[in-house]
Order: C-alpha cells, then structure tokens, then sequence
C-alpha cells in the first residue's frame, strides 16, 4: 500500500494524468454569457496538475498537455464525427496547442 501510495505522488504519475485529464476536461464547457465565449475545465486541471509539479518543467507540461489536447482533439473531429478533412481539423485546433504551450510557459512568470 505504501508503494502505490509513493508512486501516486510521482512526475511520472503525474505526466499521465496530465496526458489523460486535460483533454477530457477540455470537453466539458459551460458558457457564462449568452454569447460564444466558453470557459473549459481542461484549464482547470491543467492548472492543478501544474501545481503538484516540483521538479519537471512547466513548458515541458505544456508541451505535452498542448500535443495530447491537439491530437485529442483533431481525431474527435476526423475519427469521431468523421465530418471534418484532416486539414481542417489541423488547422481549427492549431491553437489549443499554442495555448497550453504559452500557459505552461508562462505559469512562474
């Protein structure tokens, strides 16, 4: 018990939950106003990950939640819905990935 206790709060445990959460809650949205903004919880999760993070870079976690939310993403629209070419989908969701790359890199700024 104690081991997986131990190996819970590890990077690497972390780095998957990373890897797993932030897409999926990138998908559950609520909109606030009547209008088209929309506030997601991939931010959200991202941002606690990101704090339980001692020793592995932020931009690194950005890298790697802004790659897994991009391709997350990009095969829900193709594989998925099947309703959008694979160029568009690339280039619909280009920036979620630009976005948690900035945000990880500017999160101890």
């Amino acid at each position: 018990m104690n081991l997986l206790k131990k190996w819970l709060n590890t990077e690497p445990y972390l780095i998957v939950l990373l890897i797993v959460l932030t897409p999926i809650g990138g998908e559950f949205k609520f909109y606030p106003f009547e209008d088209s903004f929309r506030v997601s919880f991939g931010t959200v999760v991202f941002f606690f990950i990101l704090l339980q993070m001692k020793r592995f870079p932020a931009w690194a976690s950005g890298i790697i939640a802004g790659i897994s939310v991009f391709v997350f993403r990009v095969l829900l629209d193709t594989a998925v819905t099947g309703h959008l070419p694979l160029e568009e989908a690339v280039s619909l969701r280009f920036p979620s990935l630009l976005y948690y790359v900035v945000y990880g890199t500017l999160f101890f700024f």
